[in-house]
């Protein structure tokens, strides 16, 4: 199971509670069409863009309440820096972060997704 960390730009991180199965990463290409003097098409890719979905199907009020401080900017504004397994930083947007139910202490069903910048 992969860890994910996330904080500010330079700070200490902050460990994202495990996500359950159906995590989802996609991957989109940025690229550009050119035409040589030759009369060549040519694709240039410049760089691909991940966003990750992170399901969790339960999470205590204290982990909804600090992941949404990241949404909100009650911990500062984005971009962050997102680790996995402690590796090297990737700097994302949090665009979303869903619940579908809040009972007695605990957010049900919610889901977190994250895009590169």
């Amino acid at each position: 199971m992969a860890i994910y960390s996330i904080a500010v730009r330079g700070q200490t991180p902050t460990v994202i509670p495990n996500p359950a199965r159906g995590m989802n990463e996609t991957s989109e290409k940025i690229a550009g069409v050119h035409v040589t003097l030759a009369g060549s098409r040519i694709l240039d890719t410049v760089a691909v863009k991940r966003t990750w979905t992170l399901p969790f199907p339960r999470l205590t009020d204290a982990q909804y309440d600090m992941l949404l401080a990241y949404l909100d900017g009650r911990r500062g504004v984005g971009p962050f820096e997102l680790r996995k397994n402690a590796g090297a930083a990737i700097l994302v947007n949090l665009l979303s972060l869903s619940n579908s139910v809040q009972v007695a202490g605990f957010v049900e069903g919610c889901t977190l997704v994250l895009a590169e910048v």
